[in-house]
């Protein structure tokens, strides 16, 4: 089952959050920033965009920022995790 949610109640505008079984992902406008899985738990990108995805960033890991990926590894984590659920 898929689920979108909206992140919005903390006023974080175009901030999204789809649900595909235990898979979270985690979107900034149309750029998925984050993901989360039982086996991963919550990894986040570093930011390279601009304030408003930092906020989203902010609000997804508590501002955690040493705890960031470099975006080219959180992209190459990301594309293995949705080949291997055929996604």
């Amino acid at each position: 089952m898929v689920r979108l949610r909206n992140m919005n109640e903390n006023g974080a505008k175009n901030f999204n959050k789809v649900e595909i079984g235990d898979l979270e992902l985690y979107f900034s406008y149309e750029t998925c920033v984050g993901f989360r899985t039982a086996k991963t738990g919550l990894v986040v990108s570093e930011n390279i965009w601009g304030n408003t995805t930092g906020k989203h960033l902010n609000w997804l890991d508590g501002g955690r920022k040493e705890s960031r990926v470099p975006n080219d590894e959180f992209e190459k984590q990301l594309k293995e995790l949705l080949e291997s659920r055929g996604l």
